[in-house]
């Protein structure tokens, strides 16, 4: 190819074995549905180039530049711009950065790229609205997390966009279920009828090129639930049904007594007011006083109808008092509840209530899978425990299920959970979190106690 020896990345690109019948493919789509960290980004982005390369061999180098369009033009695409990062930087991987060697001119504002010298004009999308994905015509795409993007994204206009330049597509994506990704893409590429299509299934543990990763995946397929580790490490579509959390058992997570070592103390809320507000406190230990290693999860306070601040008893006066008792670090509340979390900072100086140093989760949306892997990780292995005393929690995790029609939970016996994945979102944010990564470290601790400080060390590794 023409351009390999401007191209970097491409040069230095070594393919899984299980890339290679991906990059072999005559296909005209190619669909990838991977596990995470499986390479699908990695393996993608030499093979649009090579596809642009195989492009220009065909209506610029052959034609002696007589081609039917002023320009070939393609787009990388993402569902919004959080997810087009890694897309992009791969993309500039190759090139050899900002200054590769065909880097002719770089619109960042714009996020255009025109290659140096040839009549090539990349551009970077986002599909979060599917009527801006119109143009007069494209070569080509590379759609990336495609599986989290709107059905019509592609029906609607997408297809359209390279029908009259017989153009292609590479999708990649992390399963969502048995969404239209599946249904629209998926099932035609295992159609060995449907010649436009194939598909491809990129598993972590397949991944050689990074070991680490490999014995990763060996140790999630032995701790995460059957459902969670096919879709999260084969990128099979793993339907998610009956409860969110089958594995809690009251024998196994269930306790009567809470250490009083702490590596770390939080508190989470959710809020309510027909349905119970809830505060859950965590409490991370090392191995002490006959205790394992474990999340423990305490103090416990579930109520409706009580009021945020004001006189008397109300949620303000909970949480410092939850707080001094606990010695917790961090509180942190639900992200859509702005107002209430507000209300809580302020405080009220005419009363003498104090405000409350609460923050909204960070990412809890984005992260919201993430967070049931995560618990289901440490109640499979059995490094959390839940004082009987947390009703509100327990009942969650008994009687919380998955909807039938797709894959997110039914709303309603939550709130305990949720209050839980908050008070943890300091430690679920952390990309690539697992059980051991916290439970396990070695920290000197202090004499035991209920709140004389957190060790900074520990808080500073965190961050």
């Amino acid at each position: 190819m023409r351009l390999l020896p401007y191209l970097p990345g491409l040069k230095r690109y070594k393919p899984n074995p299980q890339s290679l019948p991906f990059h072999n493919s005559k296909a005209r789509y190619k669909v990838v549905s991977s596990g995470s960290r499986a390479g699908k980004t990695y393996a993608a982005a030499p093979q649009f180039f090579y596809q642009i390369g195989l492009d220009l061999e065909k209506y610029y180098f052959r034609t002696g530049g007589r081609m039917p369009w002023p320009y070939l033009q393609y787009w990388v695409i993402a569902p919004v711009d959080d997810n087009s990062e890694e897309a992009e930087d791969r993309v500039f991987d190759v090139l050899g950065g900002t200054e590769g060697p065909l880097v002719g001119e770089h619109k960042k504002a714009k996020r255009v790229i025109w290659l140096k010298d040839l009549p090539v004009k990349i551009q970077f999308k986002t599909a979060y609205d599917p009527d801006k994905l119109k143009s007069k015509g494209i070569n080509g795409f590379w759609f990336d997390e495609v599986a989290t993007a709107k059905r019509l994204t592609w029906t609607g206009n997408l297809r359209q966009r390279i029908a009259d330049r017989e153009g292609w597509g590479i999708f990649t994506s992390t399963p969502h279920g048995k969404n239209w990704f599946y249904h629209d893409l998926v099932k035609w590429g295992q159609n060995p009828l449907e010649l436009e299509y194939d598909f491809f299934q990129f598993k972590t543990i397949d991944n050689l090129a990074a070991p680490a990763l490999v014995e990763e995946a060996k140790k999630a397929q032995r701790e995460l639930p059957h459902a969670i580790y096919i879709r999260e490490y084969e990128g099979g579509f793993e339907s998610y049904t009956g409860l969110v959390f089958p594995e809690f058992d009251r024998d196994k997570h269930v306790v009567d007594s809470v250490p009083s070592k702490s590596l770390y103390d939080a508190v989470g809320m959710d809020f309510g007011w027909n349905d119970p507000t809830v505060i859950e406190r965590v409490r991370f230990v090392p191995e002490s006083e006959g205790y394992q290693k474990a999340v423990f999860v305490w103090g416990e306070q579930a109520e409706n109808r009580v009021f945020l601040t004001g006189k008397g008893d109300t949620w303000a006066t909970r949480l410092l008092r939850a707080r001094e008792e606990s010695g917790a670090k961090d509180i942190y509340g639900d992200p859509t509840a702005a107002i209430a979390i507000s209300e809580l900072q302020r405080g009220d100086e005419e009363r003498g209530i104090k405000g409350i140093p609460i923050l909204p989760a960070r990412d809890a949306a984005k992260t919201f899978n993430r967070g049931i892997e995560y618990i289901a990780r440490l109640l499979k292995t059995e490094r959390l425990k839940i004082h009987q005393d947390c009703k509100e929690l327990i009942d969650n995790f008994e009687t919380w299920e998955w909807k039938e029609d797709d894959d997110s939970p039914k709303r309603g016996n939550d709130h305990g959970a949720d209050a839980l994945r908050y008070a943890l979102n300091r430690i679920i944010i952390r990309s690539g979190i697992h059980a051991e990564d916290f439970i396990y470290r070695e920290i000197p601790q202090p004499d035991p106690c209920f709140g004389e400080g957190i060790m900074k060390d520990l808080v500073d590794a965190m961050m």
